[in-house]
C-alpha cells in the first residue's frame, strides 16, 4: 500500500511539473506573440509617417512626444522637424 501511494505521489509530481512547463510554454508564447502584434502594427504607421502620409506623421509625432521617454525621442529623429527634441 505505500509503495502504491509513493508512486502516485511521484506520478502527480510528474505531472504537475508538466502541468506548470505547459503554462510556461503558453506564457511564453502568449508575450511572443504580442510582441510581434507591436513590431508589425508599428513598422505600418512608421511607414506611412515616412512616406509621404504627413497626417500619419503628425499623429505619429504627437503620440511619440506624449508617450516616448526623452532619452529616446533620438530614435525617431527623422520624424521631428527640430531634431527630436519634444
Amino acid at each position: 500500500m505505500a509503495g502504491k501511494l509513493t508512486e502516485l505521489a511521484q506520478q502527480r509530481a510528474r505531472l504537475e511539473a508538466k502541468a506548470a512547463e505547459l503554462r510556461a510554454r503558453e506564457k511564453t508564447l502568449s508575450r511572443q506573440a504580442a510582441t510581434r502584434r507591436k513590431v508589425v502594427a508599428g513598422a505600418i504607421v512608421l511607414r506611412a509617417a515616412t512616406e509621404g502620409d504627413e497626417r500619419a506623421r503628425a499623429w505619429l509625432v504627437a503620440q511619440l512626444k506624449k508617450a516616448v521617454a526623452a532619452r529616446d525621442l533620438h530614435l525617431f529623429a527623422d520624424l521631428f522637424g527640430d531634431g527630436g527634441e519634444a
